[in-house]
C-alpha cells in the first residue's frame, strides 16, 4: 500500500436530502449510482434527513433501502443549528 494512503484516512461525504428528493425518485437507486461513479464506499457516506421525513411513513422503506446500501443516516432539524449524527436504534428505518 503506498504511503499517502497509509497516511491519510478515509474521507467520507455528507448529503442533504431534502423531502421532495426523497419522495420524487427512487433515491436509493441514485445514490447507488452515485457512489459508483464516484468509488465512495457507502459506509462513508453520510445522508442528512429532516425529522419530516423520518416521522412521514410513507418514506419507511426508502430509508430502510439508503441504510441497506450501507449509508448512514442523520437527522438535521434544519434551520436551528441541531444535528443528531446516527438514529436512534428505535427507529423504524
Amino acid at each position: 500500500m503506498p504511503v499517502l494512503e497509509r497516511a491519510l484516512p478515509e474521507v467520507g461525504a455528507t448529503q442533504v436530502l431534502s423531502p421532495a428528493q426523497i419522495s420524487g425518485t427512487d433515491v436509493s437507486t441514485v445514490v447507488a449510482r452515485a457512489l459508483e461513479r464516484g468509488g465512495l464506499a457507502a459506509d462513508l457516506l453520510r445522508l442528512e434527513i429532516t425529522e419530516t421525513v423520518l416521522l412521514d411513513r410513507a418514506h419507511a422503506n426508502r430509508l430502510r433501502d439508503l441504510v441497506a446500501l450501507g449509508a448512514q443516516l442523520d437527522l438535521d432539524d434544519f434551520g436551528t443549528g441541531y444535528w443528531l449524527a446516527g438514529l436512534p436504534c428505535g427507529v423504524p428505518a
